[in-house]
């Protein structure tokens, strides 16, 4: 896996494509490994989502039996957001829109090779609460940023 990334990072004509979309190599690093890491994360949670849905119809069901099965895998997507918007200045959550919605097409496609009939909603219902944890874990990462810390301190001594 190593020589992958260095492949990459040493290919010149990406390079050059990353450099005119604004993206550093490193930044190209942490899409990528955030990219792979969702890649784990949605392709063991998606699939047994979609298959609780379709064992337990969601008639009758409230929003939060629905999205209870969710909770563990959003809070454990939520931790490397949280850490990039905290170590890294110029992580934007628009960067991580990017990688989610990337990861997810990915997987959506994985998943819908093995089943024939799969609705999209069932797959874009999984993602919700994945975005929802992602935003809050990167809002409360910038928050606590060493560099705004420090700058609170300094404005509230006396």
């Amino acid at each position: 896996m190593n020589r992958l990334f260095q492949a990459i990072a040493n290919d010149e004509v990406l390079s050059e494509r990353w450099a005119e979309l604004g993206i550093a190599r490193r930044k190209a690093f942490l899409y990528l490994g955030l990219f792979c890491f969702l890649l784990v994360i949605y392709s063991i949670s998606i699939p047994s989502y979609v298959k609780f849905l379709a064992v337990e119809p969601a008639r009758g069901y409230g929003f939060g039996e629905v999205m209870k099965p969710l909770l563990g895998s959003s809070l454990v997507l939520a931790l490397p957001f949280g850490v990039l918007a905290y170590f890294d200045e110029t992580w934007r959550s628009s960067d991580a829109a990017r990688v989610i919605i990337g990861a997810w097409v990915a997987v959506y496609f994985g998943i819908s090779a093995q089943h024939d009939k799969l609705c999209p909603m069932g797959a874009v219902i999984p993602l919700l609460p994945f975005i929802f944890s992602a935003q809050i874990a990167h809002t409360v990462g910038t928050f606590f940023q060493p560099a705004k810390l420090d700058d609170i301190k300094s404005t509230h001594r006396p």
